[in-house]
């Protein structure tokens, strides 16, 4: 029960360590800024940065390559990737991105990760800046307040992550039912839209966080709706990297074009009129076309056989 336990993959996974990093790094950057001023604090968060890396080099193995891996848990792994299931069918015709680009769900899935994307780095790269500029806190107050809506999306996103999972049947996943729950969770996040006009501090962390918490589970919800459209387990590695490839696009520009807004209007309000803009957006698009399944299901042996 153990190892399948630390075997079984959690889809939102990767979205947790971000806020993670996210509610640790605010905190220690706004310390060492404090304490010792910006310069330090780049060049101490820069070496972790590189201590991460020779770790990551030294010791990072994939599961189908780590000898240490015990030989049960190696195929729980692969299992649950949907690797071994497929590893008796026999290839057939290369399915390449650009023919995984001919699907509406493709771009549907890719255009939602980016609505979602863009709204996590503005929080991630502005919203200290918004509380001491907009709000007033000093630099340690603004790092201390920044943790606050990570560490909540981080609680609740495991929360929501567990109770969708209980939600949706085998069925309802096959059907790519998934996508209400995508654009629910992007609909709440769009309560960013609030933050502007709200006087109260309290009420703001409150809204942040709520809408934090959501669009993290969005990122994470939208990805599991591809791994629920796909036809096969085979085209997996693709179709994340299309999704991630416009996330990652629209992520870069979000810091980007906050930074024009802000100057060009004096106030973050546009800025957040712009991602709550972009979150309905990602609602309308979820509901409308990530309906079809994407890309070709494998030939089972006994089909091929029996054609032939």
């Amino acid at each position: 029960m153990g190892a399948r336990r630390r075997a079984r993959p959690r889809r939102g996974d990767l979205q947790l360590r971000r806020l993670r990093r996210a509610a640790l790094g605010s905190l220690v950057a706004a310390a060492l800024v404090t304490a010792y001023g910006w310069r330090t604090a780049f060049v101490v968060l820069g070496l972790v940065g590189f201590v991460w890396l020779a770790a990551w080099l030294i010791w990072f193995r994939d599961p189908a390559e780590a000898k240490w891996l015990p030989a049960a848990e190696r195929e729980e792994i692969l299992r649950e990737r949907g690797l071994a299931q497929v590893a008796d069918v026999p290839d057939g015709p290369r399915v390449g991105v650009l023919e995984l680009l001919r699907h509406r769900s493709m771009w549907g899935v890719a255009l939602v990760q980016s609505s979602a994307v863009y709204t996590q780095y503005l929080f991630l790269t502005w919203l200290p800046g918004y509380l001491e500029q907009a709000r007033g806190l000093s630099v340690l107050k603004s790092g201390a307040f920044t943790a606050v809506p990570y560490i909540v999306a981080m609680v609740l996103g495991i929360a929501l992550g567990v109770v969708v999972d209980r939600m949706l049947s085998a069925q309802g996943r096959a059907t790519g039912r998934r996508r209400i729950v995508v654009a629910v969770f992007l609909l709440v996040s769009s309560v960013v839209l609030l933050t502007p006009f709200v006087e109260s501090l309290a009420v703001v962390i409150v809204l942040i966080s709520i809408s934090l918490t959501c669009v993290s589970s969005a990122v994470s919800m939208n990805l599991a709706l591809l791994a629920d459209l796909l036809r096969s387990p085979r085209l997996a590695g693709r179709a994340n990297s299309i999704a991630m490839v416009g996330g990652n696009t629209f992520g870069i520009a979000a810091p980007i074009v906050t930074g024009y807004v802000v100057q060009a209007t004096g106030s973050y309000t546009t800025a957040f009129v712009v991602a709550g803009i972009f979150l309905l957006l990602g609602t309308t698009i979820a509901l409308t076309m990530t309906r079809s399944p994407i890309g070709r299901a494998d030939t089972a042996p006994e089909m091929t056989a029996a054609t032939t």
